[in-house]
């Protein structure tokens, strides 16, 4: 099984799937090109759980830190 996967694809298409996963009154979102959002499954409720939200990500001086 995978803890992670990624997926790359133009804005737009990320757009698609984030609201796909988003509550269906919450507003439209903007998503720009080269953004990672991140979808995570609960297991418990058994769907998908997307962040409106841009994900932050370490840079690579931070993680070559760790």
């Amino acid at each position: 099984t995978h803890q992670s996967i990624g997926i790359s694809t133009h804005g737009g298409a990320i757009r698609n799937v984030v609201h796909s996963f988003l509550d269906e009154d919450h507003p439209i979102i903007s998503i720009p090109n080269c953004v990672l959002y991140k979808i995570t499954y609960d297991s418990t409720l058994k769907k998908f759980i997307a962040e409106s939200t841009p994900f932050e990500c370490l840079a690579v001086e931070e993680v070559s830190k760790a």
